[in-house]
């Protein structure tokens, strides 16, 4: 079962390895981020996920101002969420390369954010870390149906 810590080492070596974007945890469940904005992908096949990004908007406009080595304020909507867009599918594809058998990635969704939305997975099939990136926040989540065939 791919835990909180390795959730986290995912979406730390694919924000700070790759994009110099450094991360920090945030355990504080007191600190309230107001999420505008979300990213989903699934894992299907032999292993069933969804990866789910939330995050703030500033953080998503720091991300893509980062991979388009662009000032935050010339962006358009569409660089930042194809920016959100691409970093869930980056470390989709990381998880998918550590499950068994046979799996596929859908295309990112990115819109404004679900985090609010109540979610039916059962508590034992989620895995969430809750992240800042200079001050902005990020929750990802990954929920499965199938946990027990994701590695450890």
């Amino acid at each position: 079962m791919i835990d909180g810590p390795t959730l986290w080492q995912l979406t730390e070596q694919a924000c700070d390895g790759m994009l110099g974007l450094p991360i920090a945890p945030c355990d504080d469940a007191r600190n309230s981020f107001d999420f505008a904005l979300s990213a989903q992908i699934k894992i299907s096949g032999d292993a069933e996920a969804l990866l789910s990004l939330h995050s703030e908007a500033s953080f998503a406009r720091h991300l893509a101002a980062t991979m388009y080595m662009a000032e935050s304020n010339a962006l358009e909507e569409d660089e930042i969420n194809d920016a959100l867009g691409e970093l869930v599918n980056i470390i989709a594809g990381n998880i998918k390369g550590m499950c068994p058998g046979e799996t596929f990635l859908s295309l990112p969704c990115v819109g404004q954010s679900l985090a609010d939305e109540p979610d039916t997975t059962p508590a034992e099939n989620i895995v969430e870390v809750r992240g800042t990136c200079e001050g902005h926040g990020f929750t990802m989540r990954l929920a499965s149906s199938i946990m027990s065939a994701l590695p450890a």
